[in-house]
């Protein structure tokens, strides 16, 4: 393996790795939040609803982005994914 290679391999690595974190720290905050969205809808019978409205907006953005990393680049996506990411989480 070439010194060039290893360090393609670290930096892909790298990328993935914070792409897991980005994605946990989602769940997290989703997680941490729900009390207060569901006490702002003012009940617990509404839970099911907000869970499904999450999942289903979560799953209809991934063939999307798909599609136009395939059309405009992965890379450039991607860092439009985290600046989205970390402008949303630090406007709260």
């Amino acid at each position: 393996m070439s010194q060039q290679q290893g360090i393609d391999t670290k930096l892909v690595l790298i990328g993935l790795f914070i792409g897991l974190f980005f994605s946990s720290l989602e769940q997290t905050v989703v997680g941490t939040a729900m009390p207060t969205i569901i006490k702002d809808l003012n009940g617990f019978s509404i839970f099911a609803w907000v869970t499904t409205a999450y999942l289903i907006s979560s799953t209809s953005v991934t063939p999307i982005v798909g599609k136009l990393s395939d059309q405009y680049g992965r890379r450039l996506l991607y860092l439009i994914g985290v600046l989205i990411f970390m402008s949303l989480h630090h406007s709260l």
